[in-house]
């Protein structure tokens, strides 16, 4: 690996070699990439972010040691200096600045489905503006012809009937249908009438990331907004309940 001013043989230190490693993750994601100047910023622990470049870093780390930090080498990754298998996505640094610009409804939806300790959901439909920061900010994943995937895997299967039901589907499954019939029913109308299901709900799926951060995302709203009860939390709909509430002081 060879890249700005620095000697190839220090890239094979130990202490740099650990920091290679962790540039390749998904949680040193740049947020922005000028590749003419080769600089790269990132979003680090403190208000400001970090401005990198190939020989310099505003990090902590670099300051310290005044060798190159983690934000360096995934700029060298990023720019083609070196080969890896680089990761990228939302992180824990960076994940906080979309949670509270969605509007509420946006933000009920994610908290729901991040408390509720699963990674899929089903809802009745979405409005686009409602659903598509979840989509562009990278928290979902909107499956549109796999409805009875759902079915399959939900923990409370009177979910998926109560839905089906208040959404006014004909010739549904009884409400002591097995999960088996349930799912086998599903793939049955997609296969003849998709387009229904897909104008009658959403389903969506935590990207992997924001899925490993759930329990974080939970807490980060549950701190920052009066908490939801157990009895209060309702995951057939996206009826906003706490995050129209006032913030509780910091």
């Amino acid at each position: 690996m060879t890249f700005g001013n620095w000697d190839e043989d220090l890239h094979s230190d130990p202490e740099q070699a650990k920091r290679m490693e962790k540039a390749q993750k998904s949680d040193v994601t740049p947020d922005n990439i000028d590749r003419d100047r080769q600089i790269g910023i990132f979003q680090g622990s403190g208000k400001e972010p970090y401005e990198t470049t190939l020989e310099d870093c505003t990090c902590g780390d670099f300051r310290r040691r005044r060798k190159p930090c983690k934000h360096m080498y995934r700029l060298a990754f990023e720019l083609g200096y070196a080969k890896g298998n680089v990761s990228a996505g939302l992180n824990k640094n960076t994940i906080n600045r979309f949670l509270f610009s969605m509007e509420p409804e946006t933000q009920e939806i994610l908290y729901k489905m991040c408390k509720s300790g699963s990674t899929t959901a089903m809802f009745h439909k979405i409005p686009d503006d409602i659903l598509l920061p979840l989509i562009q900010h990278g928290f979902c994943i909107e499956n549109k012809d796999r409805f009875y995937r759902y079915a399959a895997e939900v923990d409370i299967l009177a979910d998926v009937k109560d839905l089906l039901e208040e959404a006014g589907f004909n010739d549904i499954p009884a409400r002591k249908a097995r999960r088996n019939t349930v799912v086998q029913w599903l793939m049955d109308y997609e296969q003849s009438n998709l387009a229904d299901l897909q104008n009658a709900f959403t389903y969506l799926e935590l990207t992997p990331e924001v899925a490993n951060l759930s329990v974080t995302i939970t807490r980060r709203y549950e701190k920052k907004f009066p908490r939801v009860g157990a009895d209060e939390f309702d995951y057939g709909t996206f009826i906003p309940t706490f995050i129209k509430e006032q913030p509780q002081d910091m």
